[in-house]
C-alpha cells in the first residue's frame, strides 16, 4: 500500500491529468446537432441499383414509402442562402430557395439535362414529395419548390434555411 507521502508527490499530476482528459472530452461540440429542416432534391434511380455506391433508399417519415434515389443529392442545404413561404392560389403553398453561386450553376445545369424529370424532395433525411424539374427558367438564382407542403414544413425550411447554411459553410460571410 503506497504511503501519504507518495501519495501526495503524485497529487499535482493526477489533477492535471484529470484536468487535460476534461477538456478534452468537455469542450467538444457537434456543430451539425444544431441543423434542423435541412432541404434536400435527389433524383431517381433504378431500384436494381441498391446495395452499390451509387444509389440509396429514402423512407418517408411514416415509413409507409421506400424510394430508390441517387447517392448525391442535387441540391441542398449546404446551397440554399435563404428561404421564403409563398402562398398560392387555393390556399396552397411554395417555398422559394435563394442559391448560392454553386446552387444556381447545379440548379441550371439540373434544368437542362433533367427538365421535366421527377425529383424526391427530402426534409431531415424523409421523403417529402415529388417535384418536377423546370425546362427553363428566367432566373436560376432561386428555385421555387411546390408541394404539397404542410405549414409548418414550410415555414420551418424557409426559416432556418440562412441558420442552417451558417452552420454548413461557414467561411462564406454571413
Amino acid at each position: 500500500m503506497p504511503q501519504a507521502s507518495q501519495v501526495l508527490r503524485q497529487f499535482p499530476a493526477l489533477c492535471l491529468i484529470a484536468l487535460l482528459a476534461g477538456w478534452g472530452t468537455g469542450c467538444s461540440t457537434n456543430k451539425y446537432a444544431e441543423l434542423t429542416y435541412t432541404f434536400a432534391v435527389f433524383q431517381y434511380a433504378d431500384p436494381d441499383l441498391i446495395g452499390g455506391r451509387l444509389s440509396r433508399t429514402l423512407v418517408d417519415h411514416e415509413g409507409t414509402r421506400v424510394l430508390c434515389v441517387r447517392t448525391v443529392p442535387i441540391i441542398t442545404s449546404h446551397n440554399i442562402v435563404a428561404g421564403e413561404v409563398v402562398e398560392r392560389e387555393g390556399g396552397k403553398r411554395a417555398v422559394r430557395l435563394f442559391l448560392d453561386r454553386i446552387g444556381q450553376d447545379v440548379w441550371l445545369q439540373a434544368c437542362c439535362q433533367l427538365g421535366g424529370e421527377r425529383l424526391a424532395v427530402t426534409i431531415d433525411g424523409f421523403y417529402l414529395f415529388d417535384i418536377t424539374v423546370p425546362c427553363r427558367q428566367t432566373s436560376y438564382e432561386t428555385m421555387l419548390v411546390e408541394g404539397p407542403w404542410e405549414a409548418a414544413q414550410a415555414r420551418g425550411v424557409a426559416a432556418n434555411a440562412q441558420a442552417n447554411y451558417r452552420i454548413l459553410d461557414p467561411n462564406t460571410g454571413l
